[in-house]
């Protein structure tokens, strides 16, 4: 469901994770050339979101090679560094993350 290109936000088509810190991995099976990244959080209402890391690497095991697109994790909560960037507003358009290629 993460994958599948449904974007409506209707009753079954989304995934819901539990409070706390979370982390979803898609696995592209190849090396691939990434411009941009759609992510969305909530449909309903607009909502301020806190602490997302958005990162891309080559290795399977995401040990090397590690590429932080977005983060506006400001205190480190979810330990993988400090973020410079902002925390947003998510509307149902949901959020856009330049991948620079």
């Amino acid at each position: 469901m993460l994958t599948d290109g449904e974007k409506s936000g209707l009753d079954g088509t989304y995934v819901e994770l539990p409070p706390g810190i979370q982390s979803v991995t898609i696995d592209l099976k190849e090396r691939c050339t990434i411009y941009a990244i759609a992510l969305w959080h909530f449909h309903k209402q607009a909502r301020v979101y806190f602490d997302v890391i958005v990162q891309v690497t080559d290795d399977p095991d995401f040990l090397t090679n590690v590429r932080t697109l977005f983060n506006n994790d400001h205190d480190n909560t979810a330990g993988l560094g400090a973020g410079k960037d902002l925390n947003y507003v998510e509307t149902a358009e949901g959020r856009l993350i330049d991948a620079k290629a």
